[in-house]
């Protein structure tokens, strides 16, 4: 994993005990090496915002949550869709 980012492996042992957030480009990396795309290796690995931002008032952070759940309801089909192809 480390090669594949172009990490040190201290580097990568820093990712794995949390003491720094993986870059954009380090999961692009592994999620192409685990042929995973990069939304489900952030979520996996426990690096994805999944807070919402602070919002005014209710119907902000719903259609924040909403939008949110459309994410991962599209991410959910192509899984699905991949499996069937399978």
């Amino acid at each position: 994993m480390a090669a594949a980012a172009g990490l040190e492996r201290g580097a990568l042992h820093q990712l794995f005990i949390h003491e720094r957030a993986p870059s954009a480009d380090e999961l692009s990396a592994f999620a192409a090496l685990l042929g995973a795309s990069v939304v489900e290796i952030s979520l996996r690995c426990g690096v994805a915002d999944v807070e919402a931002p602070p919002a005014e008032d209710a119907s902000a952070r719903i259609e924040s949550m909403e939008a949110r759940l459309d994410e991962i309801e599209a991410w959910l089909a192509s899984v699905e869709t991949e499996k069937k192809r399978a």
